[in-house]
């Protein structure tokens, strides 16, 4: 019924629906993540309807299976090490660019913001480097 393209397509379209619910479902167990600069926070009128909200994530997941089965869809293989890897180069690339120069397109850079926040943007990065090299060891 599907050719190949038509098959990775669905595949693909249908794996990222099944990655955002799994993702809407464990913030929902988690109920709040209470970070240094960033926060999650369900509110309660959120709360009261959440094994409703459960339970259709479990409908979506039957359909989601049924038309696995139906068309032959390939199941995708993640490998969590990768996708933490590539998270963690993203931050490297990110913080970078948060570095004192690199802030005068925001605006005038006080003089000695470079010698106060360089050094702890380069902390970061030899950090992240340091648990790149574990997980890669």
């Amino acid at each position: 019924m599907l050719n190949e393209f038509q098959k990775r397509a669905l595949s693909s379209t249908l794996c990222t629906v099944e990655e955002m619910i799994q993702e809407i479902e464990f913030k929902l167990q988690q109920n709040v993540y209470r970070g240094i600069l960033y926060e999650e926070l369900i509110e309660d009128s959120s709360l009261m309807n959440k094994k409703e909200i459960v339970r259709k994530i479990s409908l979506l997941r039957d359909i989601l299976e049924k038309l696995q089965k139906q068309f032959g869809l390939k199941k995708r293989i993640v490998e969590v090490k990768r996708q933490i890897i590539g998270n963690l180069y993203y931050c490297l690339q990110i913080t970078e660019a948060a570095k004192a120069k690199k802030m005068k397109g925001y605006g005038a850079v006080a003089d000695d913001l470079e010698n106060h926040l360089d050094p702890q943007i380069n902390q970061i990065h030899r950090v992240i480097r340091e648990i790149i090299k574990v997980i890669e060891s």
